[in-house]
């Protein structure tokens, strides 16, 4: 038992070339490709996908499976390694195709530039770049420079790309989103319809209510018919300062910038209301240092408020971004 134990890897590994030399041997030898293309596992959407690359990614994958977690994967979490690996592709390949046809382009510097200051979220969590218990951007740059980088490199230049691909691409959906034409008709008549009335009025304070007569049973049927009225939600008390969105992928990169320059000056003990002052693009809230007051979660878009209710008072957050732009955002107080 203790030996099989201490070949579960390779009997794991076995495993899933075994799998992707299936792959091969009935899609890219014939099953489901012509045979004159060998290696050729899938076609996603005309790009076809070789057995070397797709190899590639199931290594990657079970490496940072293997940094996340304690003892090797089973059977059962390989097999949903490589599911999740080739549906992660077949969604790549249609959102790079999808951005090709509408003319939208990323280039090599800013790749480049995002991968050496701003990388991935988990890339940030490996243990190898933290330095007291924080993600620490030297050691990071220094690891790209070493030739065993390269190896992992590609994946993170693919991951940003298709990142930065997205990020255009969520930005013309937000442009281009629908007003239903009822939406329309009723705004329309609500500024332009007109009509004569007559009507009475009853003034409340014309009516004596004797509070005697008001019994629980009574209170309680009132609750039960308009209880909504009495819903509490709860609420935060914040300030932020917000960026709106350009769409270019240099400004887009220049904002993200700008804002974590901002968080870099809130923790230091920069004053918020007076980096809003100077850098917030908010109109509504600019004046007043940022600070909105108490909202609800439901009074501001998605983003915002996930972000907004995830965070602990004191530390700032961000940058978040919605189809209005990107906000740094500082939660005061909370209370439910």
């Amino acid at each position: 038992m203790t030996q099989l134990r201490s070949q579960m890897k390779v009997i794991l590994w076995i495993l899933v070339f075994a799998f992707l030399a299936t792959i091969v041997f009935s899609w890219g030898m014939g099953g489901f490709k012509s045979r004159d293309k060998p290696g050729i596992i899938g076609v996603i959407d005309g790009y076809e996908v070789t057995y070397e690359e797709f190899d590639n990614r199931i290594r990657l994958a079970y490496d940072n499976v293997m940094r996340q977690s304690e003892g090797e994967p089973d059977e059962n979490k390989i097999k949903r390694l490589r599911e999740e690996t080739w549906n992660n592709d077949i969604d790549e390949i249609l959102r790079a195709n999808e951005a090709k046809r509408l003319g939208i382009k990323v280039t090599d510097e800013e790749v480049a530039y995002v991968v050496q200051n701003y990388p991935p979220q988990e890339i940030q969590q490996v243990e190898t770049f933290q330095k007291n218990g924080k993600f620490d951007l030297q050691l990071y740059q220094d690891f790209l420079r070493e030739p065993q980088a390269l190896r992992y490199l590609l994946d993170i230049e693919r991951r940003v790309k298709t990142f930065l691909i997205d990020q255009e691409l969520n930005f013309l959906v937000a442009q281009c989103t629908d007003v239903p034409i009822g939406e329309v008709r009723d705004e329309y008549l609500r500024q332009t319809a007109t009509a004569k009335l007559k009507f009475l009025v009853l003034l409340r304070e014309n009516f004596e209510i004797d509070s005697a007569e008001i019994t629980d049973r009574m209170m309680r049927h009132y609750y039960q018919l308009f209880s909504g009225k009495f819903k509490q939600y709860p609420k935060r008390q914040f300030a932020y300062v917000k960026f709106i969105t350009i769409p270019t992928s240099e400004d887009t990169l220049d904002i993200i910038h700008e804002a974590k320059g901002l968080m870099e000056e809130i923790r230091n003990g920069a004053d918020f209301a007076e980096l809003a002052l100077q850098s917030s693009e908010d109109k509504s809230t600019k004046s007043k240092g940022g600070d909105l007051g108490w909202i609800n979660y439901e009074s501001m878009v998605e983003p915002f408020s996930k972000a907004a209710f995830a965070a602990e008072p004191g530390e700032p957050v961000g940058p978040v971004q919605t189809r209005h732009g990107f906000h740094v955002i500082l939660v005061e107080d909370k209370r439910t």
